[in-house]
């Protein structure tokens, strides 16, 4: 629920961006030092991490975090790709193998045309939005990422980063895709918690990353003879 409000507030507030005449007329005409501009002040207004704006083909036209990065082609990502369809599209992604983040990509469209361009904007799932999680949950929450080679890397916890959370988490995110309703217990630290596991995946439906909650053993039985 945390996540699928993040998501919303952050797409709602592209699609507001991307309606504006002057903004859509840069994209159009690939003006590309204006739209570097464009993604700056976009950052600014969304809360978000960095922007990126394509042209039609999903060519990067501006990278609100590497300016000097153009002329990518993202055409065939996935996020990129749904949005430039004609539809808002939404995923996760990992940069530098443990930076877990999430994103929405809107299309840039003039009324009556085909999408002009598309605008894609982060937020990072960082150790800010988990201790907000941990609060509105009143359990622990570890947020993991895979590198490229598949293993796992923890982008954010309210647990700390030690060798015992990494093991749990690992552990945990292979049953990931248990029968709902499982509660495996695991022990951290000589804690014993209740948890669960969910997968992140990219828009495209590949698993990228996760969480774990922990409940401890201890807490949860107190709740339930309250």
């Amino acid at each position: 629920q945390f996540l699928a409000g993040r998501e919303r507030s952050l797409a709602g507030g592209a699609r507001v961006f991307v309606q504006g005449p002057y903004f859509r007329t840069l994209v159009a005409e690939r003006r590309r030092d204006d739209i570097l501009d464009q993604s700056f002040e976009a950052v600014a207004q969304l809360g978000a991490k960095w922007v990126m704006i394509t042209d039609n083909r999903g060519v990067l036209l501006a990278k609100s975090d590497e300016p000097k990065l153009v002329d990518d082609s993202l055409g065939g990502v996935p996020l990129v790709g749904g949005a430039l369809r004609g539809g808002a599209a939404s995923g996760f992604g990992v940069s530098r193998d443990s930076l877990l983040f999430q994103a929405v990509a809107v299309p840039i469209v003039i009324p009556g045309s085909a999408p002009v361009g598309v605008l894609v904007a982060t937020r990072v799932v960082d150790s800010v939005f988990a201790a907000d999680v941990k609060a509105g949950i009143a359990s622990d929450v570890v947020f993991y990422a895979r590198d490229i080679r598949g293993d796992l890397r923890i982008a954010a916890s309210t647990l700390g980063r030690d060798a015992a959370v990494l093991a749990a988490a690992e552990a945990l995110a292979q049953r990931a895709t248990a029968t709902v309703g499982a509660r495996p217990t695991v022990r951290i630290r000589g804690v014993e918690y209740f948890a669960q596991a969910a997968t992140l995946t990219t828009s495209g439906g590949d698993p990228i990353g996760g969480f774990v909650v922990f409940r401890a053993r201890d807490t949860a039985l107190t709740s339930i003879v309250r």
